[in-house]
């Protein structure tokens, strides 16, 4: 089982509603994410605690871009980083996060527009799509990973009615390769 944990904290103004709207379709996005296998070595498996903890940061673009800088050498702000502590072998505790998802709300609203979503709808895509990144899932590994995780993103979004997942998007937007 997945829960996730939306970091409390003083939003800026125009995103409070997104965000609590967000919150409250947490549940159904975490009980459609616990339903997909994580695609991880098995002595990670061993390690993952019966109910997987995933923390969620909404933070500013010069936040999200110190961040990028920092963990993936480009100095560019981003949507949404995510991490998984299930990585480095350590054990998890079961009171501890398996990862943290961190969203930048300004790439998100202007995503939103773009893509004629809510903001509390693209908050969910990129949730979404952290999660399983910290589940184990890559679409920039190869073809079929990404494959497996447009079929993830799609399925999940879907139970919270969301039409599109972010690693399909540029694909169908513009007929070409997505992020």
């Amino acid at each position: 089982m997945i829960r996730f944990e939306l970091a409390a904290g003083k939003y800026p103004a125009g995103i409070g509603a997104a965000v609590e709207t967000f919150g409250k379709r947490l549940t159904r996005i975490s009980k459609a994410l616990s339903s997909l296998p994580w695609r991880l070595s098995a002595a990670q498996k061993k390690k993952l605690p019966q109910k997987a903890q995933i923390g969620i940061q909404i933070i500013t673009d010069r936040i999200m871009m110190n961040m990028n800088t920092r963990y993936r050498n480009k100095r560019a702000t981003t949507d949404v980083l995510s991490f998984s502590y299930m990585e480095s072998g350590a054990p998890v505790f079961a009171h501890e996060p398996v990862g943290e998802i961190c969203i930048s709300h300004r790439k998100a609203a202007a995503q939103a527009r773009e893509n004629g979503l809510t903001l509390a709808d693209e908050f969910c895509v990129l949730t979404v799509h952290g999660a399983l990144h910290v589940m184990g899932y890559d679409h920039e590994h190869s073809a079929s990973e990404k494959t497996a995780m447009q079929r993830a993103e799609q399925r999940v979004l879907a139970s919270a009615g969301i039409p599109i997942g972010l690693t399909g998007r540029h694909r169908l937007a513009a007929g070409t390769a997505d992020s």
